[in-house]
């Protein structure tokens, strides 16, 4: 379209007059004006311009519904904003009314406080990794070092204690500290931002953070999808000194690994694309490393780097090697016992960079684990996919925290629990016998139960997990089958 001169000049007096205009004047003459600027293809200047209508106008009514009428968007059930463009428009506007205009930008998001802790150990302490995609990390940066995210917060209702909590307890792109929530890139991708939390324990400040940061991705327009995880860390330190509480933890997987996977999210929320490749199976190392030597040592980092390589190395090292190794995927090659494979991991762990965190890709990375230290470190559960439901999160630290739970009482001789671990065991079971056992063996009330219960069988048909069934079938595929070979 052929830019007409007369048109273009009298919006440009418009714009360099338009603080003698009333709210009403300015928005009489925006959608004129802005379709004009787009029929000429001037975005530049259509930018400038709203920009300056927004800071210029002074009812917030009339402010939001600008915002929402040229900066925002529905995507997938998400809404999206242009963040820089919000905090460009209300750099002027007093925090009070910051507040205001978030609350009706905002109005179908609520922050719904948890008003119980969950029923696992007070003791246990754990972390959680939310992996999302939108906004950009940059974005997320952005509004915790300008402030803006306090008055988003308080729009939404959150308590002056989650406030404080998680807007000065925050970092960015640091490694290995865990007294703060970090936010970082995952894989260098500035649209794929990640939350880490601080180390919490099972208390209501602690929980409602994660409810709270989660309810912030919504207000940000994140999305989840095939490559976002949710990654529940646990503090290893909760099983003190007894090796038999990690032991029984390994037999619960190794009998179980496969409900695990279908049980770990939500109902009709099928495990991720990515999930096999950066949540591999450990079941059938499992198996073979308890057959072997049924006693785990993890006195020396000799016995801790045998421990990695058994249960989550050893049927895939070659994977592990990739490009970079070519002299140790020749060795791998002559290999001929488990012994002489060890030999090539443990080359491996000398030569690999710190950039190479492979080994970690498995259902429960224990690469993070140091027992023989005043501090055990922790380990990592990696099957789970993310979640913009806080609900959805706090049943999966529920199932973690009954997981670890129960592994410590089982090496504590706890007489119910070996009961119903012997029922468990038990491999003349259909897959439904053997996760009502495993349901048994780790909850203590009905309700805990059956939301496991729903989420198996959502999903228990789809033939997304048959690739992770490894290792020796622990449960039969149907009940005649069963009857027959009792």
């Amino acid at each position: 379209m052929k830019i007409d001169k007369t048109e273009y000049n009298n919006i440009l007096k418009f714009i360099d007059n338009i603080s003698n205009y009333s709210d009403e004047e300015i928005l009489n003459k925006v959608k004129g004006i802005v379709k004009y600027l787009n029929e000429i293809y001037d975005y530049e200047l259509k930018y400038k311009f709203l920009t300056l209508v927004i800071r210029t106008i002074k009812d917030l009514d009339m402010k939001v519904e600008l915002i929402m009428t040229y900066f925002y968007f529905k995507f997938e059930n998400s809404k999206l904003y242009s963040w820089n463009f919000i905090q460009e428009v209300l750099e002027n506007v007093n925090d009070k009314n910051k507040e205001k205009i978030f609350s009706k930008l905002f109005s179908d998001i609520k922050m719904e406080e948890v008003s119980q802790i969950l029923n696992i150990p007070t003791n246990l302490k754990f972390g959680v990794e939310l992996e999302y995609y939108n906004p950009s990390f940059q974005d997320i940066k952005s509004l915790y070092t300008s402030g803006i995210i306090v008055q988003i917060m308080k729009s939404l209702s959150f308590s002056d204690e989650l406030i404080n909590s998680m807007s000065k307890n925050v970092d960015f792109e640091k490694e290995n500290e865990f007294d703060k929530w970090i936010f970082s890139k995952e894989i260098d991708n500035d649209e794929s931002p990640e939350a880490s939390s601080p180390i919490m324990t099972n208390n209501l400040n602690c929980l409602n953070q994660i409810v709270g940061m989660i309810t912030l991705f919504n207000v940000f327009g994140a999305k989840v999808h095939g490559g976002t995880g949710l990654h529940i860390n646990i503090g290893t330190d909760y099983f003190g000194d007894n090796v038999e509480a990690l032991k029984y933890l390994l037999i619960i997987w190794g009998e179980c690994e496969e409900l695990f996977f279908k049980i770990a999210n939500a109902e009709n929320d099928v495990i991720r694309v990515m999930a096999i490749n950066m949540a591999a199976p450990i079941k059938e190392n499992i198996q073979k490393t308890l057959k072997e030597n049924s006693n785990i040592k993890l006195e020396t980092d000799e016995d801790i780097n045998r421990f990695m390589y058994n249960i989550q190395v050893r049927n895939r090292l070659n994977d592990l090697l990739g490009f970079d190794h070519g002299d140790l995927e020749f060795e791998l090659m002559e290999a001929r016992t488990e012994e002489d494979k060890y030999e090539v991991f443990k080359k491996y762990m000398e030569q690999k960079s710190e950039k190479d965190t492979s080994i970690r890709y498995t259902s429960i990375n224990f690469n993070h684990m140091t027992w023989n230290s005043k501090d055990k470190g922790r380990i990592e559960f990696r099957l789970f996919n993310n979640s913009l439901s806080p609900k959805i999160v706090m049943e999966d630290l529920l199932l973690v925290g009954k997981l670890c739970e129960v592994s410590l009482k089982l090496s504590n001789n706890d007489k119910y629990k070996r009961e119903q671990l012997n029922e468990l065991l038990n491999h003349h079971v259909t897959e439904e016998e053997k996760l009502d056992s495993l349901l048994n063996l780790l909850f203590d009330t009905e309700d805990e139960k059956q939301i496991f219960k729903k989420r198996w069988i959502s999903v228990k048909d789809n033939p997304s997990y048959e690739k992770y069934k490894v290792g020796k079938k622990t449960f039969k595929e149907n009940k005649q089958y069963c009857l027959k070979i009792k």
